[in-house]
């Protein structure tokens, strides 16, 4: 039953025949629509000066999605939790 393979029942990853025919309705859309792959950046390209998405958009396609990480700023090891909870005992 599972054809992809994967821990579960088609949860690997999908053949290269299915992502061609995927692509190749992507790019048959496209034409369809716009005429040209062409044609349909440009589109893009002039939608792109008022629409920050169609900028995003546009910017992905060209230079790829930028890679998302996470800024770790804080070291652990040089934390005492005895500080967090300190309370000024000299009242009096």
């Amino acid at each position: 039953m599972a054809e992809r393979g994967g821990a579960r029942p088609n949860a690997g990853r999908k053949s290269k025949a299915k992502e061609e025919h995927v692509r190749k309705l992507g790019l048959d859309a496209i034409e369809k629509v716009y005429g040209s792959v062409e044609q349909y950046y440009e589109f893009i390209a002039r939608q792109s000066k008022d629409s920050f998405p169609h900028l995003k958009l546009l910017q992905e396609y060209i230079f790829g999605k930028p890679k998302e990480t996470i800024e770790q700023t804080h070291n652990i090891n040089d934390f005492d939790i005895k500080n967090l909870f300190k309370f000024d005992n000299d009242k009096g």
